[in-house]
């Protein structure tokens, strides 16, 4: 069916699609209309029209990360943005281990994990509260020279903070070289999120800048560990120092 051939490919049509694509879609109605005109005139598996497929289906509110997986598989090489659409879908859907399967899968095509593919399996992983999949996953990113990546390892900080190893959240936040507002607060929530107002508020003091994020993560441990006075104490020392809040 993927190699069916329509004798209009002129650029016309092809533009039609393209706009349809990027300004008219809405739902996933009007997306398999699109598929399958693009079917019809055998342009289905043209890397950019896929693409545009694939992430409709993975990451838009009205998607269906299933139909999205699909198209993948019907692809002879999909490129790392199309695997890591769908496993980004997978991560915040209703079956996020699904983003390990298809992580597994990736590699036995011999495609080639990024920076972004490992913070996906994080996200996936600290919602099922399962740090351990991400453990089978990670043998790749020494090999890829992405184990020092930052945006990868504020993701790990998180999802380990998240199911509550906060030791070892602490051992990748310690070993970051250079810590931006992200690695600040997701050590600052992993403490808060444990209990451990004493260490979250240590973190809060050392921070080089504060935001919103900073300021409530700090409250919200407080009133998670009973001591309201405290946390009455942050926000009004946030009110008056409102601009550095901003």
């Amino acid at each position: 069916m993927l190699n069916a051939s329509f004798p209009t490919k002129n650029p016309r049509t092809v533009q039609t699609i393209i706009t349809n694509l990027h300004e008219n879609c809405k739902s996933m109605w009007e997306l398999k209309q699109i598929h399958a005109l693009l079917l019809t005139c055998g342009l289905s598996q043209q890397q950019s029209f896929a693409s545009q497929i694939i992430n409709f289906s993975a990451l838009s509110d009205s998607g269906n990360i299933d139909y999205s997986y699909q198209v993948l598989t019907q692809l002879p090489t999909p490129t790392v943005f199309d695997w890591n659409a769908v496993i980004r879908g997978y991560s915040k859907s209703r079956n996020p281990n699904r983003s390990i399967s298809v992580f597994v899968k990736m590699l036995r095509d011999g495609v080639s994990p990024d920076y972004l593919t490992y913070p996906f399996l994080a996200k996936a992983s600290a919602r099922l509260l399962k740090r351990e999949l991400v453990w089978q996953c990670m043998g790749t990113l020494s090999k890829l020279g992405l184990r020092s990546d930052r945006f990868i390892s504020n993701s790990l900080i998180h999802m380990y903070a998240t199911c509550r190893d906060i030791m070892y959240a602490r051992k990748l936040f310690d070993g970051i070289p250079v810590r931006n507002s992200v690695s600040w607060n997701s050590m600052l929530d992993g403490y808060a999120k444990c209990g451990d107002v004493i260490s979250a508020r240590e973190v809060f003091e050392l921070m080089p800048e504060r935001d919103v994020v900073s300021w409530s993560s700090l409250i919200d441990g407080y009133v998670k560990a009973g001591e309201y006075g405290e946390a009455l104490k942050v926000f009004e020392r946030m009110r008056v120092m409102g601009a550095e809040s901003e």
